[in-house]
């Protein structure tokens, strides 16, 4: 191989010395197409098989095409240069497939990256409204210490691993949280210095149930049956929160807590009406 491109990037430079007819500039142009352009570029940092197997074929042709000019034979020379053009642009296409594979393989990756972040706090938030914090502290060290190896797998350009490693990790705090139940509620012993208080803890858990229905929907939203029947719900409990917040700001604590509530057993009856149990 190295005999062949030392051959083919001499016979370009000389070509490039010499002057003259149509054919020489087009040896010169698709010598410079298939050593020194953009697309050589692209394709000469593909570790992709494909692709570089293609771009060999190009070489190889390239040389064959000089041979043929300058044993007079023309439009057979010229028919090579054609072909050469169309093996580099191939090689480059199927470069380009594996750089949009790739980009996408590290988009999805961070995305339910993300996901199990938010579902972790999602789970240390109804944990603590279940009052088992402490129990379920070493569960989300050993959850969290699997997304650092999840990470170290990527890093390492493991992607495969990496994502395998991840969705387990996501299914376990998916499962952690779809256990935390008593019975259809959730049961809480908690006590307010005030309503005010009350409200505040209240709204924080609207929010939550709001994040989960983001997170632990996301991949059923594309049934239109059930998106349908989760915008009905969410919408009623935005603007159960609306009506809620408006109340606080007049006071009415005991009353935004009831509506607040209401709103966050729409977003429950959303997640559930999906197919997920949470507690609710």
């Amino acid at each position: 191989m190295v005999a062949l491109c030392t051959f083919v990037n001499s016979q370009s430079s000389v070509a490039e010395q010499a002057s003259g007819d149509p054919l020489h500039d087009r040896i010169v142009s698709v010598g410079k197409l298939l050593n020194d352009s953009s697309v050589a570029r692209q394709v000469e940092s593909s570790d992709l098989e494909a692709a570089t197997d293609l771009h060999q074929k190009a070489r190889t042709k390239y040389a064959h095409a000089i041979a043929l000019n300058e044993a007079g034979d023309v439009d057979a020379a010229a028919s090579s240069l054609s072909e050469v053009v169309t093996l580099m642009y191939a090689a480059a296409g199927a470069a380009h497939k594996k750089d949009v594979a790739t980009d996408k393989t590290d988009r999805d990756f961070r995305n339910r990256r993300a996901s199990v972040d938010a579902l972790l706090v999602a789970y240390q938030h109804i944990s603590e409204e279940k009052g088992v914090e402490a129990q379920h502290e070493a569960l989300r060290d050993d959850i969290a210490a699997g997304l650092g190896r999840a990470d170290a797998l990527a890093a390492a350009g493991e992607t495969a691993e990496a994502r395998i490693r991840l969705d387990h990790e996501y299914e376990r705090v998916k499962i952690a949280i779809e256990g935390l139940r008593d019975g259809d509620t959730l049961v809480r012993e908690l006590h307010f210095d005030s309503k005010e208080d009350e409200y505040l803890y209240e709204l924080d858990r609207n929010e939550t149930h709001k994040m989960l229905v983001s997170v632990l929907l996301a991949d059923k939203l594309s049934d239109d049956r059930i998106k349908e029947k989760v915008l009905l719900l969410v919408s009623s409990a935005h603007e159960l929160r609306i009506n809620a917040e408006l109340q606080a700001q007049d006071g009415h604590f005991e009353k935004a807590i009831e509506t607040l509530e209401k709103s966050t057993k729409e977003l429950v009856k959303a997640i559930r009406g999906a197919g997920v149990y949470i507690p609710g």
